[in-house]
Protein backbone atom coordinates (compact mmCIF):
# COMPACT_ATOMS: atom_id res chain seq x y z
CA UNK A 1 0.00 0.00 0.00
CA UNK A 2 2.59 2.44 0.70
CA UNK A 3 4.56 1.65 -2.32
CA UNK A 4 1.16 2.52 -4.16
CA UNK A 5 0.55 5.79 -2.14
CA UNK A 6 4.23 7.05 -3.38
CA UNK A 7 3.32 6.59 -6.91
CA UNK A 8 0.29 8.64 -6.46
CA UNK A 9 2.15 11.39 -4.61
CA UNK A 10 5.13 11.17 -7.43
CA UNK A 11 2.47 11.20 -10.34
CA UNK A 12 0.95 14.37 -8.71
CA UNK A 13 4.24 16.08 -8.37
CA UNK A 14 4.71 15.56 -11.91
CA UNK A 15 1.84 16.55 -13.07
CA UNK A 16 1.64 19.47 -10.98
CA UNK A 17 5.53 20.47 -11.21
CA UNK A 18 5.95 19.65 -15.47
CA UNK A 19 2.70 20.44 -17.27
CA UNK A 20 0.70 23.00 -14.78
CA UNK A 21 -0.93 25.60 -17.05
CA UNK A 22 -2.90 27.26 -13.88
CA UNK A 23 -1.94 31.01 -13.11
CA UNK A 24 -1.08 30.13 -9.45
CA UNK A 25 2.62 30.41 -8.47
CA UNK A 26 4.09 27.70 -6.07
CA UNK A 27 6.88 27.83 -4.25
CA UNK A 28 8.94 27.34 -0.82
CA UNK A 29 6.24 28.91 1.06
CA UNK A 30 3.60 26.67 -0.24
CA UNK A 31 4.95 24.14 2.24
CA UNK A 32 5.55 23.04 5.57
CA UNK A 33 8.74 20.38 6.43
CA UNK A 34 7.68 18.00 8.13
CA UNK A 35 10.95 16.00 8.43
CA UNK A 36 14.04 15.20 6.65
CA UNK A 37 13.87 12.15 4.77
CA UNK A 38 17.65 11.71 4.12
CA UNK A 39 20.39 12.94 2.75
CA UNK A 40 22.93 12.64 -0.41
CA UNK A 41 26.07 14.07 -1.86
CA UNK A 42 24.47 17.05 -2.91
CA UNK A 43 21.71 18.25 -0.68
CA UNK A 44 18.66 16.78 1.26
CA UNK A 45 15.39 14.82 1.09
CA UNK A 46 12.41 16.46 3.07
CA UNK A 47 8.74 14.92 3.84
CA UNK A 48 6.44 18.59 2.96
CA UNK A 49 2.77 19.20 3.23
CA UNK A 50 1.51 21.51 0.73
CA UNK A 51 -0.61 23.82 2.79
CA UNK A 52 -2.94 24.54 0.04
CA UNK A 53 -4.29 20.76 -0.39
CA UNK A 54 -2.60 19.32 2.88
CA UNK A 55 -1.29 16.50 0.20
CA UNK A 56 2.45 15.21 1.04
CA UNK A 57 5.26 15.10 -0.81
CA UNK A 58 8.95 14.67 -1.25
CA UNK A 59 11.12 17.85 -1.88
CA UNK A 60 14.69 17.54 -2.67
CA UNK A 61 16.49 20.74 -1.48
CA UNK A 62 20.20 20.78 -3.35
CA UNK A 63 23.18 22.59 -2.65
CA UNK A 64 24.52 25.30 -5.96
CA UNK A 65 27.95 24.96 -3.97
CA UNK A 66 28.07 21.46 -4.09
CA UNK A 67 26.65 20.92 -7.49
CA UNK A 68 29.04 23.96 -8.86
CA UNK A 69 31.69 22.13 -7.48
CA UNK A 70 31.29 18.95 -10.06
Amino acid sequence: MFSEKRQQILEKIGNSFLGSTTEEQIGPKSFKAHQLLGTGSFGEVFLVEEIATKELYAMKVLSKEKINEQ
